[in-house]
């Protein structure tokens, strides 16, 4: 395991990027899955979408990457205040964030 580990880290910037991107979405998705059974339904594309875009934006254009988290987060919240039918309780609009 520390052997692939390694290889993982030492692989370079892209495969490096990609993998741990991938690990982040699985990771994110399972969170969610656990979230939604508790009756929480959070913007979980948005927040997967503005995830992704935070490494893929630090892998590509490292100087912009600060901007992403706030970028989504006011995505997610516009979302929350108008395209959402039913009131949103503070769990809905607190589990993106997590």
């Amino acid at each position: 395991m520390g052997l692939a580990v390694a290889v993982w880290v030492f692989s370079g910037n892209y495969i490096f990027t990609s993998l741990f991107t991938l690990m982040v979405l699985l990771g994110q998705l399972e969170y969610y899955r656990g979230v939604m059974s508790t009756g929480v339904y959070p913007a979980r594309k948005i927040s997967v979408v503005g995830s992704c875009a935070m490494f893929l934006t630090g892998l590509f254009f490292p100087s912009l990457h600060q901007l992403c988290l706030p970028a989504f987060s006011t995505i997610s919240m516009i979302w929350f205040l108008t395209a959402k039918r039913n009131a949103s309780s503070i769990s809905e609009v607190r589990s993106p964030f997590t």
